[in-house]
This record gives structure tokens, sequence and C-alpha cells, in this order.
């Protein structure tokens, strides 16, 4: 099932990668991936977590409660990261990806993780 959901996020025009993170607060751990060759999960796996973790805590000074998603533009593309109880659904995409479209589809995906 984890793996149909990257499969239909991957289809989405200009997304490039997908993964699922699970105990994301704690020590994240993959739950399940669809990356391109040459992409080291691991560091992906740390790098969420981090900025996961610290925007949490951001949330968490300014009163405006936990964590619901990340989105960040790059020179070479995006990331987009919903987070759902302690798991993380993130998506990579090059630069001519629609973040709208993107953020529609995963937040009817992260009801099924």
């Amino acid at each position: 099932m984890l793996e149909k959901i990257l499969v239909d996020l991957n289809r989405v025009d200009g997304v490039t990668g997908s993964i699922i993170l699970k105990d994301i607060f704690k020590k994240p751990e993959i739950e399940a991936i669809r990356m391109p060759k040459g992409i080291k999960s691991e560091s992906i796996v740390e790098a969420v977590g981090s900025v996961v973790s610290v925007f949490n805590k951001v949330g968490d000074k300014m009163g405006t409660g936990k964590i619901e998603n990340i989105m960040a533009n790059y020179e070479g593309g995006k990331v987009l990261a919903f987070v759902k109880d302690d798991k993380a659904l993130v998506a990579v995409a090059d630069r001519s990806a629609n973040l709208g479209l993107m953020k529609a589809f995963m937040t009817r995906l992260l009801e099924d993780i």
C-alpha cells in the first residue's frame, strides 16, 4: 500500500522522487522510498528529520501547534514534506512542478499513510 502511494505521487508532473518516514520526531526511519539513483536515502532521512524537528519546536515556541507541512524551493528543484502523527510524506520535484497541485495530491495521500 505504501509503495502504491509513492508510485502515485511520483506520477504527478515534475515529481522526481518520494519517501515515507516513520518516527519522524524520534529516530526517523524509511518506511517506503521511490527515489532516483544517486540520491543517498540516509542523508534524506537525517535532513528531513532535523528540519521537521526544528520547525516543530518553532511552532511550539510560537504557540502555533504541531507542524503540518514544509515547502522549500531550491535552485534545482522543490521539496515538500507533510507530517501526520509520527510520519512524514516527502516529495522531491524539479523546478517546473506545480506546488499547489503537489500539495493537494499529497494532502489526499496523507490520509492513507
